[in-house]
């Protein structure tokens, strides 16, 4: 379908909280209204005074009418704040996407290397999830950086998705001073744009699709 910018209300279906500092909000829109974006793009909830704040979409469309966005908690008055503390379900807000060119080429042949870090992981999950739904194999790896084990919380799904998903590769690495190996040893330590290095000394073969904070994005 043709991707249009739209200005839309909606609602908070309902929110989880699935890390101590990350919330998972589910957004319903009017029945009457759809919201045709490409996995990877994100959307701007609009705020008081002209102001407003950019989420990556995290579900795929394939996933149902619900538009879930995994939120960090970046401050304690301001609109995250809001969303932890006082947001319930119902409340409603206003949104404006899709935006950006982030989105996953399905034309190119060649294998994905994906980089996230910390809530980086959102539009790279609607690529992967979009990807499954459609039935497409290619062969994509996951590199999900982080600096505690909370921070990859959708640690357990990705590592099952790894055992039956041919072709998916799954690399978790935690950047945090001296974390024991809790998840069965299969987690990496440093900085995740090192780890893929590490693995990959040639990367021209790879369409890579990193999302994260600006220094990791600097550093790639």
């Amino acid at each position: 379908p043709d991707v249009e910018v739209k200005s839309l209300p909606c609602r908070i279906d309902r929110m989880q909280l699935v890390a101590e500092d990350v919330m998972a909000v589910f957004l319903r829109l009017p029945a009457v209204e759809e919201l045709h974006y490409r996995p990877g793009q994100y959307l701007d909830v609009m705020l008081s005074e002209g102001r407003r704040r950019s989420f990556s979409i995290a579900s795929a469309p394939g996933d149902g009418p619900l538009i879930v966005l995994h939120v960090r908690r970046a401050s304690k008055s301001g609109f995250t704040g809001q969303l932890f503390d006082t947001m319930r379900s119902g409340t409603l807000l206003r949104i404006e996407g899709p935006l950006g060119q982030f989105w996953f080429r399905t034309e190119s042949p060649r294998p994905a290397l994906f980089v996230g870090g910390g809530t980086g992981y959102a539009p790279l999950r609607a690529m992967l999830r979009q990807l499954i739904a459609t039935g497409d194999r290619r062969p994509v790896t996951l590199y999900w950086g982080g600096r505690s084990e909370s921070d990859l919380y959708e640690h357990a799904w990705l590592s099952q998705l790894e055992r039956e998903r041919p072709g998916f590769i799954y690399r978790p690495v935690l950047s945090g001073p001296g974390l024991p190996d809790a998840k069965g040893g299969a987690v990496r330590h440093g900085l995740v744009h090192e780890a893929v290095l590490a693995d990959h000394a040639d990367l021209t073969g790879f369409d890579v699709y990193a999302s994260g904070p600006p220094a990791m994005i600097e550093a790639i």
